[in-house]
């Protein structure tokens, strides 16, 4: 009778190839993460999640970007690459993109104290601004990233998408 063989851990072959904000959750399409302050050196731009679903705004209002939001468009991004075929350019190549990862970490707002939030976010958006880097956010506090911008004396530019 022969010995049964097992086979070994199939962990190398579980690991994910690309880097991760938390969790399974990976960065934006696949670019480094800049979870410090020194890892957005050499960048030019910074991917950023502000969700804020639950929060009470200032105006009572509820706004529609939630932690979930943003862990579905890392996850949906990892389909896409940076090239662009009607350009025949990979915008990835030319521009170094890094994932700073959401403002709240890995918590949804309603469990931290939305003055916190908006201190961590301007924080967070004038240390990308301070590094000579574009903030990409991905959330509905616009005018977050416009303050830290007027607090350098920068120019200022919004693209805002809403539905």
């Amino acid at each position: 009778m022969s010995k049964i063989k097992y086979r070994k851990s199939m962990e190398k072959f579980q690991k994910m190839l690309i880097p991760t904000i938390y969790g399974d959750v990976p960065t934006f399409l696949g670019v480094p993460a800049a979870r410090k302050k020194g890892e957005l050196k050499g960048a030019d731009a910074a991917f950023l999640g502000l969700p804020s679903q639950g929060a009470e705004m200032l105006v009572g209002r509820e706004v529609g970007v939630n932690i979930m939001d943003t862990m579905r468009l890392r996850k949906a991004s990892i389909k896409y690459g940076g090239y662009l075929p009607e350009l025949d350019m990979d915008v990835l190549g030319q521009v170094n993109l890094v994932d700073c990862g959401d403002v709240t970490g890995f918590y949804p707002l309603d469990q931290v104290d939305i003055e916190e939030y908006f201190q961590l976010a301007e924080k967070r958006i004038f240390e990308i601004l301070e590094a000579g880097c574009i903030p990409l956010t991905v959330g509905a506090h616009p005018y977050l990233v416009a303050k830290s911008i007027c607090r350098l004396g920068g120019n200022l530019g919004i693209i805002h998408l809403d539905a």
